[in-house]
């Protein structure tokens, strides 16, 4: 093989191989900052009240596309907003129609906080999150790993606030002993337990 068409087949395989060590798993997923206001997700239901105005005054659920109908307003956006951030909305939008209007917006149902479980657990499943929850928790939940588990190269599937799925790779063992992180999880998460 002559030098320069060597140079050419490394140049062009070059982004191929790049390309292929972008999709790779992580060993640390990123981790999760603490907020102190909930914010809405899909399939939790709002109570949508406006002071003094029971006709306005309604009870809906997020739907799939993160949006929520409001009377008189329309959809608007609800999924990843706090409820003040919702009821401003509300409330600037009813401004034309409603004098001074008052609105005040409540978490009914929490439906979105949700992680997956896959692959070898005893229950395969979705489960709710109560609360915060670690990694550990959510495989306990699902019944624990089966004889067959592959316990050192479970993957943590997260979506990035872009949109796109990272893949990360987590030791259970090594969690449980205390040499690696816990990971804690993220409403949307799924595990993967080979």
């Amino acid at each position: 093989m002559t030098k320069p068409f060597r140079s050419a087949l490394v140049a062009l395989a070059l982004p191929f191989t790049m390309g292929a060590c972008a999709h790779s798993h992580s060993n640390n997923p990123p981790p999760e900052t603490e907020t102190t206001e909930y914010t809405v997700g899909r399939e939790d239901v709002l109570e949508i009240a406006v002071w003094k105005d029971a006709a306005l005054t309604t009870t809906a659920p997020v739907r799939p596309d993160g949006r929520v109908s409001v009377p008189m307003v329309g959809d608007i956006d609800a999924e990843g907003r706090t409820t003040r951030q919702i009821s401003a909305e509300i409330q600037k939008k009813l401004e034309p129609f409603v004098k001074e209007p008052v609105v005040s917006v409540i978490v009914r149902e929490v439906n979105s906080r949700k992680v997956a479980v896959v692959g070898e657990v005893a229950h395969p499943g979705v489960y709710m999150m109560r609360g915060t929850m670690n990694i550990l928790q959510a495989v306990a939940q699902a019944g624990g790993t089966t004889e067959f588990a592959s316990k050192g190269s479970v993957v943590l599937i997260r979506r990035g606030k872009d949109g796109k799925e990272r893949r990360y790779s987590v030791d259970l063992d090594r969690a449980v002993d205390g040499d690696d992180g816990v990971v804690t999880l993220k409403a949307g998460d799924t595990i993967y337990v080979p």
